[in-house]
């Protein structure tokens, strides 16, 4: 599987906050984007079951090629779905995380659900610790920071809230302890709800996925913002990333069907 060459292009450390710019390195993003972040768009592991389940009632003459074009096909492609699998995948593959994208309904690919775009777990402290975290993918503007920004920041106050995030508890109790028909993290899930509950530990991310050039300015006053509110009370560590493709954002979903840069 292709890896993603990155570079960082700044750090902004604040008290329970980090702010990390990355630039990604033209050298084998295509590859990247139409083999790892693919898979991870069209849920290959959920999608391979499928196509697994349908072999074997079918026999030898079924056409698992056809059956698998048509699923792809469904699964939506606006270029913010794609920077949402792209952030998800650089999360796993640099940041120890196990990322989950639950905005993808598999009834209804093509609906918008509501929720976090990342659900997941992460290492924070040496434990193992729920994620949750927000996505934006703006089309090339020139303003920075980006105007999303201020969007980002209201919704990782949303995920700040004890409410919020126990109902995000709960889909990953369903999915990972086995309640929703098949346990696929369970050690993963017991380990976070302990730092929750016990230490009151959770990792927020916001990634922002631009085309622009690298400038701290775009995770600047985000950071600042969040950081400033550490004083009024407890809060998680939030870790916001703005991750620069060598691409127009626009282009992300022909990039991952194997459209050139």
């Amino acid at each position: 599987m292709p890896m993603l060459a990155t570079t960082i292009a700044y750090r902004i450390p604040r008290h329970g906050v980090r702010g990390i710019g990355v630039q990604i390195e033209p050298d084998g993003f295509a590859d990247y984007m139409r083999g790892r972040v693919r898979d991870a768009h069209v849920l290959a592991p959920e999608t391979d079951a499928v196509l697994d389940d349908l072999r074997e009632a079918g026999g030898p003459n079924f056409d698992s090629g056809e059956a698998f074009k048509r699923m792809e096909a469904g699964m939506p492609t606006e270029p913010w779905r794609i920077g949402e699998s792209l952030a998800a995948c650089y999360l796993e593959d640099h940041h120890k995380a196990k990322i989950y994208l639950p905005n993808i309904d598999l009834r209804n690919p093509q609906a918008i659900s509501a929720g976090a775009d990342l659900v997941g777990y992460s290492r924070l402290n040496g434990r193992t610790v729920f994620l949750f975290g927000e996505v934006k993918t703006p089309k090339g503007s020139g303003k920075r920071p980006p105007a999303v920004m201020r969007q980002l920041r209201q919704q990782l106050g949303k995920l700040d809230r004890r409410d919020g995030q126990l109902h995000l508890i709960r889909w990953l109790q369903i999915k990972d302890k086995g309640g929703g028909g098949g346990a696929t993290e369970p050690s993963k899930y017991s380990d976070a709800i302990a730092s929750y509950v016990r230490h009151g530990r959770l990792l927020l991310v916001g990634v922002l996925v631009t085309e622009e050039a690298p400038d701290k300015d775009d995770l600047l006053a985000t950071c600042d913002s969040l950081a400033g509110k550490r004083g009024q009370g407890a809060h998680p560590q939030t870790d916001l990333f703005a991750i620069y493709v060598p691409a127009s954002t626009s282009d992300l979903p022909g990039i991952m069907r194997g459209d050139s840069l």
